[in-house]
């Protein structure tokens, strides 16, 4: 019924859906760091807006109170950016762009609806809390990629076998 009042795009949407749900091991480790980097983001943005000392009880709350809000965003949002799909086997500059721009995104989604519902938060906290994302999520995933770069490597150079091919040149 819900398919049939949405036609192909509400089909579309469920495929999506599913297709998150398909997200492997690995890749909900990823996700559950996102969601402690949110945290970490909203707390220290606060705590860098108020030089680390009397941060107002208020504020606090606030982000209390909004945080699963805020992960769930940046848990869907990154997704759709294809943040959890490659885990960075080959960090780029277009993946580093894609953790810029799905945390621009982000942020205006939090003020869009934080605005919508009235809830005010500083100015500051918002510029601080998209700059933290982009370091530690960008962080997050280079320091997998140099993971692999220096273990993986040592595991590969131990399994080598040499060998000499004859005769291919003629």
């Amino acid at each position: 019924m819900i398919l049939f009042v949405c036609g192909l795009e509400g089909k579309r949407m469920l495929e999506t859906i599913d297709k998150f749900y398909l997200l492997k091991g690995k890749q909900w480790i990823l996700v559950g760091i996102d969601v402690l980097i949110v945290a970490v983001c909203c707390f220290l943005s606060l705590m860098l807006r108020f030089d680390f000392s009397n941060v107002p009880r208020e504020y606090v709350m606030i982000v209390e109170k909004t945080y699963l809000i805020d992960a769930c965003i940046t848990v869907f949002v990154f997704w759709i950016f294809k943040l959890y799909h490659s885990i960075w086997a080959f960090a780029s500059i277009n993946e580093l762009a894609r953790v810029f721009f799905s945390s621009a995104v982000v942020v205006i989604i939090e003020i869009a609806y934080k605005m919508m519902f009235q809830i005010n938060m500083p100015r500051s906290y918002y510029v601080t809390s998209f700059m933290t994302m982009v370091m530690l999520a960008g962080g997050v995933r280079i320091s997998l990629r140099i993971y692999r770069y220096f273990y993986k490597r040592k595991d590969y150079k131990a399994k080598r076998i040499n060998t000499m091919i004859v005769g291919a040149g003629s």
